[in-house]
């Protein structure tokens, strides 16, 4: 998962992006600043393919149940800079995967970032000073009956806009590293392409890139299931820009967090309009907003709220947006998963910040769409800390998720 400024569109204010930093966790950096295609040489790419019918889902169901409840494991091979051995054998506790389990998650999202791993000069070489913790962590969440989710989390988004060699060592890396699992159970471990492509404007461009990575995968895990998703950085909107691929074996995913003043509220690395925000209200009423506005003589502040106010987000409106999603999975017979979702902690009240992700969850299970909280050890999520050995999660979170604490 990722959270990263996001360009917004014409018809909301916002679209889903992912980041992590607070008094919570780390913080992470901006997006990288919008690519010029007329300054750039974008890599080529083979046509789209053409579908002629819509293709109807052969994705085992035992699988998506697995993707039904899932979580994030977000810090495990992610901004970790400086972290040594130790660290990568240990970051998840046996206490941590077998609370994970007792709660009713049944997988997790193993957010990676691929420079543990990915070498450009040499991209059929696996890092030999890494890969081994990252078999000891995939073959610990197994051995507690997690599924995993195996997520490339890449953060360096100019490079496939512009980089030939970057993308095309990449479309050998991923291969490989694959290849390094075909041999674990197909129910249990899902390959996951990219996390949030970008490619805005240029939907055919990440669908025929798509396309060839999806063949790729394909000659060397045959049976294991991929999860694909949109441009746009993984949002609805770009979700529904897309044609799907004629692979049956396929997941397509999406990642929300609508409306972005409220899920992203005081986020000091997001677009400028939300870092000042706070205590932002859900459901949005004009009730509960009138006090706030009334204080605020910040007039660019005041319109921001203003328009989010009179929004009037509210549990169904959620499911309305949701529904936009799960009607394109509907048309064309694939499964959908929401890979990421959740609001930012610190300056968010937490009754209301439980309420949006109750709603939020609710909504994506009456419309037959699994989801994957951002994440078990973020603030945008339940929060994992250890205090004097023990693990302590936001438990108004862990109820509005529908699990249960042993």
């Amino acid at each position: 998962m990722m959270f990263r400024f996001k360009q917004l569109s014409s018809i909301s204010l916002f679209i889903s992006v992912f980041m992590l930093a607070s008094a919570c966790a780390p913080m992470r950096p901006a997006a990288p600043a919008s690519v010029d295609p007329t300054q750039s040489t974008a890599p080529t790419v083979a046509p789209v393919p053409t579908v002629v019918a819509a293709p109807l889902s052969a994705v085992p169901p035992q699988r998506l149940k697995r993707l039904s409840k899932s979580v994030n494991i977000t810090r495990w091979f992610w901004y970790t800079e400086g972290q040594g051995g130790a660290y990568f054998k240990n970051y998840m506790t046996d206490a941590d995967l077998k609370l994970i389990h007792e709660m009713g998650v049944l997988s997790v999202r193993l957010v990676i970032s691929p420079t543990f791993f990915y070498q450009v000069a040499k991209p059929t070489e696996l890092n030999p000073a890494m890969i081994g913790y990252l078999d000891n962590a995939i073959d610990r969440l197994l051995a507690y009956d997690l599924a995993v989710v195996i997520d490339m989390h890449d953060e360096d988004k100019a490079s496939w806009l512009k980089d030939q060699q970057y993308v095309e060592g990449f479309l050998q890396f991923w291969p490989v590293l694959a290849k390094r699992y075909a041999d674990r159970n197909p129910d249990q471990v899902i390959f996951e392409l990219l996390n949030e492509p970008t490619f805005e404007q240029e939907a055919e461009r990440w669908a025929a890139l798509q396309a060839r990575w999806v063949g790729a995968m394909r000659a060397v895990v045959p049976t294991h299931t991929l999860i694909v998703t949109g441009n746009e950085w993984g949002g609805i909107s770009g979700l529904m820009k897309l044609s799907p691929l004629a692979d049956k074996n396929l997941v397509y995913s999406f990642h929300f967090y609508e409306p972005f003043q409220f899920t992203h509220q005081g986020a000091t690395w997001s677009s400028p309009e939300v870092v000042d925000l706070r205590d932002i209200p859900y459901p949005a009423t004009a009730e509960r907003c009138k006090p706030m506005l009334d204080k605020i003589t910040n007039s660019a502040k005041k319109s921001t709220l203003r328009n989010y106010c009179y929004s009037f987000w509210t549990a169904s409106k959620l499911k309305n947006k949701l529904a936009e999603a799960a009607d394109w999975g509907k048309q064309h017979g694939v499964p959908l998963w929401m890979g990421e979702f959740g609001v930012y902690c610190p300056y968010s009240p937490a009754q209301d910040r439980a309420q949006w992700i109750h709603d939020v969850r609710a909504s994506a299970e009456s419309l037959n769409i699994g989801w994957a909280v951002w994440g078990y050890d973020e603030c945008f999520g339940m929060q994992r800390k250890q205090v004097q050995g023990d693990i302590r999660l936001d438990t108004g979170v862990v109820q509005a998720l529908g699990l249960t604490l042993p």
